[in-house]
């Protein structure tokens, strides 16, 4: 009788690893900082913002076109609840290791729209964390520039005082003791 009753609902999966950095800690610093689990939250913030869950809807015509903007805001809230983020590892059968990752997973009446609905959510997280970690490397790489430029000036500052330094003691200088006894040997 459910079966009859109850409205089909077909749920869609993408699983997204995340793979650690290649190159050694001891080497090369990531360049961004912060958990996995924290990278998701934000990044799962951005996904199910109003906006871009409306745009999705749009996309994929979940709206019909004579929704009064009530409705319209029914149709993200219940995208919303059908949204599950869920973080997960994954053991590789070879060598042991565990990957982290994440699953999301969409529900919808129809099956193909779940499907594309969920790669298109899955494509927006890679989408999201790939700007997430360019902001922060651009961030970091600012910083590093500013802080090049303060070393170069100190440095320019240094060479300048060591060149008045050796201009003002000429001939005094320890360094020039081989040539004043030369001289001195010529007089």
């Amino acid at each position: 009788v459910l079966c009859v009753v109850l409205p089909k609902s077909f749920r869609s999966t993408a699983t997204v690893l995340v793979e650690s950095q290649k190159i050694s800690e001891n080497y090369v610093k990531s360049g961004v900082e912060g958990t996995i689990e924290g990278r998701i939250s934000a990044i799962q913030q951005v996904i199910m913002s109003r906006s871009l869950l409306s745009q999705t809807a749009e996309e994929f015509k979940l709206f019909r076109p004579d929704m009064s903007p009530e409705d319209r805001e029914t149709v993200v809230a219940g995208m919303r609840k059908k949204i599950q983020v869920t973080k997960s590892k994954v053991g590789h059968a070879r060598t042991g290791d565990t990957i982290e990752g994440f699953s999301i997973s969409f529900a919808h009446e129809d099956p193909v729209t779940a499907m594309r609905v969920t790669e298109k959510f899955a494509s927006n997280f890679i989408e999201q964390n790939l700007k997430y970690r360019e902001q922060m490397l651009e961030g970091a790489s600012s910083f590093l520039e500013q802080e090049l430029k303060l070393a170069e000036t100190k440095l320019e500052d240094q060479e300048q005082s060591i060149s008045d330094f050796k201009s003002k003691y000429m001939g005094e200088l320890p360094q020039q003791m081989e040539a004043n006894l030369r001289s001195l040997d010529r007089l």
